[in-house]
C-alpha cells in the first residue's frame, strides 16, 4: 500500500470520527434542552395525595396530620379527583385515621358514603374554598385512658351556590403503637370554642 493511499484512509477515518463527534454532540444538546412532556406538567393535588407515601413519610405532628386530612377532604369534597380514583385518595385518608375509627367505618361503607357526599355536593354546588389549621401553640395535649391525645382545631371556608359558610371542627388525635398521631374523632364546634377569631 503506497503512502498516498494510507494518507487518504487516515484522513477518511479522522473525518468520520469528527463527523460522528459533531452529530453526537448535537444529539446530546438537543436531548438535554428538551424535557419529556411529563416533566413539564405539574401534578394535580389529587396526584400529589395519591403518590405520597405515608408508610415511609408519615406526618410528624398532630397539626401536620390534620393539614393532610384537610387536603384530602378538600379534593374529595370538591370532586377534584381528575384521573385519580376515589379509592386511591380515600385509601390515603384512611391511613390518617385511628384503628377504632376505621372499625366504625368499614371500607365498603366508607366509599359509599364518600360517593354519596360527592354527588350531593355537586347537586348543591358545595365546595371548600379554603381551610386552616390552628397553630401548634393552640393544640392541647392530654393523657386519656393511658393514651397520648392531642386536640386540634380546623376552620373551613365553604361555598354553597352563591352563599359562603364558615365551619369549625375539633379533632382528637391519638398516638398509636408506632408513635403516629391518628385521627380518633372530629366534631363541629362553635367558633367561640376555637382559637380562631372572626
Amino acid at each position: 500500500m503506497n503512502n498516498k493511499l494510507k494518507v487518504v484512509i487516515r484522513v477518511g477515518i479522522v473525518s468520520l470520527i469528527c463527523a460522528a463527534l459533531v452529530v453526537g454532540y448535537f444529539l446530546y444538546l438537543n436531548n438535554k434542552n428538551s424535557k419529556p412532556k411529563d416533566q413539564d406538567e405539574q401534578l394535580t393535588e389529587a396526584e400529589i395525595i395519591e403518590t405520597t407515601d405515608f408508610d415511609k413519610n408519615y406526618p410528624e405532628s398532630p397539626r401536620a396530620v390534620v393539614k393532610w386530612y384537610n387536603r384530602i377532604a378538600t379534593v374529595i369534597y370538591n370532586n377534584d379527583l381528575g384521573d385519580v380514583k376515589l379509592e386511591e385518595v380515600g385509601e390515603q385518608e384512611r391511613k390518617l385515621l385511628d384503628d377504632d375509627l376505621l372499625k366504625l367505618n368499614p371500607e365498603k361503607d366508607f366509599y359509599k358514603r364518600l360517593e354519596a357526599e360527592m354527588k350531593e355536593n355537586q347537586e348543591r354546588q358545595r365546595s371548600i374554598v379554603s381551610s386552616e389549621v390552628c397553630e401548634s401553640s393552640d393544640i392541647t395535649y392530654k393523657t386519656v385512658n393511658g393514651y397520648d391525645c392531642a386536640y386540634v382545631y380546623a376552620y373551613y371556608f365553604g361555598k354553597e351556590g352563591n352563599n359562603f359558610t364558615r365551619t369549625y371542627q375539633k379533632f382528637c388525635l391519638r398516638k398509636d403503637k408506632q408513635d403516629r398521631w391518628k385521627i380518633l374523632t372530629f366534631e363541629k364546634v362553635p367558633q367561640e370554642e376555637t382559637p380562631f377569631s372572626v
